[in-house]
């Protein structure tokens, strides 16, 4: 059986862990807002059915198959990105109830100062119709390409991109989340182009999207529906962060990595015409998910796991530096005890090293 070295949390417990306490805070933010669910119980029946079906097969795989390491894996990342998927939706609804300052007027002129117009990329984009089709459904399949990302990449063994990549979202993810309880942006001038006629109008906002987030913000609404789960936040860009996170993931796939970056790339210059943001959200989008990403490598330093490696030690040693284990230890999903052999007493050079 593999296990963490004594004293050293696997990557998966300080995932789960970390997970934990931004459901923590989701829960803090809720209680405080008022926020009440409408519609709960059929979903969360549903939701708590997947989640418990999921949790039972790798139950009996840990027990009766424990050498499927790679199902075993995948199972356990599709259950931790249920949970912060739900997570993330509530968090999104209770700060929305928040008394944030507006700033879809700076927005706007920032992106007017650069000399970007929503209206007018908008309509060039609706005249391709072929293209404008492409990035409206790698915009609403976003969330399935990362089921098909993390499948990709723990068969192909790419464990170590797949734990940055989730460390990254979850804190780039939350702090993106974060900012609608300080600052209240919307897309006035992408809502605005469903009074045109025959105007490509875009699928993430729409009228209903303002007067619900409208509701909320000035306290006349305190719900969040289930069977009707909105997309709240305007700056940052969720989607466009996520986007440049999966395809910084994917990077090493040997003969996938086009493709996924072609998705990416659609939904990033798609989160615009399809997602009704502008050009700003986008850019702080992708700022936060660079951050995340510089966090989660810096979380992954302090738990002893830099990109590639796993410590392997002689007992009452301490590395240099993390070695890696020949073949395709290296790639392993969980880390590897070293264990002192039963033999002779070790015999150790002038540095202290096994000879």
């Amino acid at each position: 059986m593999f296990a963490a070295p004594r004293g050293r949390p696997s990557e998966m417990a300080a995932l789960w862990g970390l997970v934990a306490s931004f459901a923590g805070l989701t829960i803090a933010a809720t209680l405080f807002s008022g926020l009440r669910f409408v519609h709960a119980g059929p979903f969360f029946t549903t939701f708590g059915g997947l989640f418990a079906a999921l949790l039972a097969l790798n139950l009996y795989q840990r027990a009766r198959m424990p050498e499927n390491q790679r199902t075993i894996f995948f199972v356990d990342m599709v259950a931790l990105y249920m949970v912060i998927a739900i997570m993330m939706a509530i968090y999104q609804y209770a700060l929305a109830t928040f008394n944030a300052r507006p700033i879809s007027g700076l927005i706007e002129h920032a992106d007017h100062a650069i000399g970007f117009h929503w209206i007018a990329y908008a309509a060039f984009v609706g005249r391709l119709t072929p293209l404008s089709e492409a990035m409206k459904f790698c915009y609403l399949n976003w969330t399935d390409g990362f089921l098909v990302a993390m499948l990709a990449m723990t068969y192909l063994r790419e464990y170590d991109e797949l734990y940055e990549f989730s460390f990254a979202y979850a804190i780039g993810g939350m702090a993106m989340l974060s900012v609608s309880a300080v600052f209240d942006s919307r897309s006035y001038e992408a809502v605005a182009t469903y009074g045109l006629v025959g105007f490509h109008h875009p699928v993430g906002v729409g009228p209903e999207t303002m007067e619900k987030l409208q509701a909320l913000r000035s306290g006349m609404d305190r719900t969040l529906d289930f069977s009707r789960v909105l997309g709240l936040i305007a700056f940052p860009s969720l989607h466009a962060g996520s986007a440049l996170l999966v395809a910084v993931a994917t990077r090493n796939l040997r003969w996938l990595w086009l493709p996924f970056l072609v998705f990416n790339e659609l939904i990033l210059v798609g989160v615009i015409s399809e997602g009704g943001h502008n050009f700003m959200d986008l850019i702080g989008g992708c700022a936060f998910a660079i951050a995340g990403l510089a966090a989660a490598r810096a979380l992954r330093r302090a738990l002893g796991r830099e990109s590639g490696t796993a410590a392997v030690r002689a007992p009452g040693q301490t590395l240099p530096h993390l070695l890696r284990p020949p073949g395709d230890a290296a790639n392993l999903p969980f880390e590897i005890e070293a264990k002192p052999l039963a033999t002779e007493p070790h015999r150790r050079d002038s540095s202290g090293w096994l000879a």
